[in-house]
């Protein structure tokens, strides 16, 4: 199975530069992406590099929650495989 809506797909600025690429607030991810030379200053390569993973890869599984269901593309990032998209 796809990700619903995978022609609409999208990484917001905010979510990158204010999370994941933030040691204050993203902490352990940030560390990780930052490890691979992602900065926030070009956030949009880590943008492009989520987003190939997600239109490359099934979904694994599904969390529902009373608001809304969340399909998980992946479980964990592979090193050798976000260097090849990096």
């Amino acid at each position: 199975m796809e990700l619903p809506f995978i022609d609409s797909l999208r990484v917001d600025q905010s979510k990158i530069t204010g999370y994941l690429l933030n040691e204050a607030t993203g902490r352990g991810k940030a560390t990780f992406f930052l490890r691979f030379g992602f900065r926030t200053n070009d956030w949009e390569t880590l943008a492009a590099a989520l987003m190939t993973q997600a239109r490359g890869n099934p979904v694994v599984s599904v969390v529902d929650s009373p608001m809304r269901s969340r399909p998980s593309v992946f479980r964990c990032w592979r090193a050798q495989r976000l260097v090849q998209l990096f």
